[in-house]
C-alpha cells in the first residue's frame, strides 16, 4: 500500500552574497520593479522558479546541457 506524506515544506533561510543582496536591492528600486518584486525573498524566489522552469524544458533553449549557459543571463545584470 502506498500512502502520501502529509509533511508540507517549510521556507528555509538561505544566506545571500551581500554583492548579490545589493545587486538585488538595487534592481528592485528602480522604475516599477518595486511593484513586481516587493522583497529581496520573492525577486529571488520568482527567479529560481523562472531559471527551473526554463531548465526543465527540453528543447526550447537547445537541449538538456543548456544549465550552465550565459544565455539570457544579460537582462539579469
Amino acid at each position: 500500500m502506498v500512502t502520501k506524506s502529509n509533511r508540507r515544506f517549510k521556507d528555509v533561510p538561505v544566506k545571500l552574497d551581500s554583492e548579490l543582496k545589493e545587486r538585488i536591492e538595487n534592481f528592485i528600486i528602480k522604475n516599477d520593479n518595486r511593484f513586481l518584486y516587493p522583497s529581496v525573498k520573492n525577486f529571488v524566489d520568482k527567479a529560481v522558479l523562472r531559471y527551473l522552469k526554463e531548465i526543465s524544458e527540453p528543447n526550447k533553449r537547445g537541449g538538456i546541457g543548456t544549465a550552465g549557459s550565459d544565455k539570457g543571463v544579460k537582462e539579469w545584470k
